[in-house]
């Protein structure tokens, strides 16, 4: 379930003095979540990036598969503002735990991180769904149109996304061409080459996905700013009806 479905049935137990760390992909859950609460009772909201390597082996049974960081901070709070003693507390026990290398980063940089999670997952996680191969394979020569336009696309969209916000300078343009996010994703692939994405996981296992606050995203993004988003919109459509795809076949 999405994390306002699954955060429901707790409603009747949070409260402005509460906190929800947000670990998921994608974009969207936390506004769907802040939609539940009145405006003068809203919790505290934190959001961790992790790129560690992890595979469901059953229900509350994970293993950790490959060793990388956590980013953790605010999802928006002022540089001049203190989190409440609560938050502080859950944030300062995550970054005590030293096999998950996290490191706290304030809310401008928390969304930057977040963004290039997003590009990252918007490519390896619907190729490796649709072709059910591992990470490595999305390096294959075959799939290269479809990384290099899935890549492109997000490019667009972020970087219309960050201006629309007044928050882009020349740095964080260049952070986000598209020729830097395709080398980080090459990069992630080659890391992770032997991982299955956990929404090639999901899929095997008929679970639902976070595609709708990945490719969703940027799709809908992309429509507001006017960019042109139809790779993304092609492997969303596919992902969600379950399609299936041999290396070489294209979309």
């Amino acid at each position: 379930p999405s994390a306002a479905a699954a955060l429901t049935p707790l409603l009747p137990r949070l409260s402005s003095e509460s906190t929800i760390l947000f670990t998921q992909n994608g974009i969207g859950a936390v506004d769907e979540v802040a939609a539940l609460f009145p405006t003068h009772a809203q919790p505290t909201y934190l959001s961790a990036i992790v790129t560690h390597g992890v595979f469901s082996t059953g229900p509350f049974s994970a293993t950790h598969a490959g060793v990388a960081d956590l980013k953790i901070g605010p999802v928006s709070v002022s540089p001049t503002t203190s989190l409440p003693p609560a938050a502080r507390w859950l944030m300062d026990t995550i970054l005590s735990s030293e096999p998950l290398a996290a490191t706290e980063v304030g809310a401008e940089e928390l969304l930057n991180v977040t963004l290039e999670k997003l590009v990252a997952n918007a490519v390896i996680n619907p190729l490796t769904a649709i072709f059910r191969v591992p990470n490595g394979e999305v390096l294959d020569p075959r799939l290269t149109g479809l990384r290099k336009a899935l890549v492109a696309e997000a490019s667009t969209v972020i970087v219309s996304h960050l201006s629309a916000l007044r928050v882009l300078d020349a740095e964080t343009r260049e952070r986000f061409s598209a020729s830097r996010l395709g080398e980080m994703v090459e990069r992630v692939c080659v890391a992770t080459s032997g991982n299955r994405s956990s929404m090639l996981q999901d899929v095997e296992a008929g679970r639902g996905t976070e595609v709708a606050y990945i490719n969703g995203w940027v799709v809908q993004r992309g429509r507001e700013m006017g960019v042109e988003v139809g790779v993304n919109e092609r492997v969303l459509g596919m992902v969600e009806g379950g399609e299936v795809r041999e290396l070489g076949k294209g979309l």
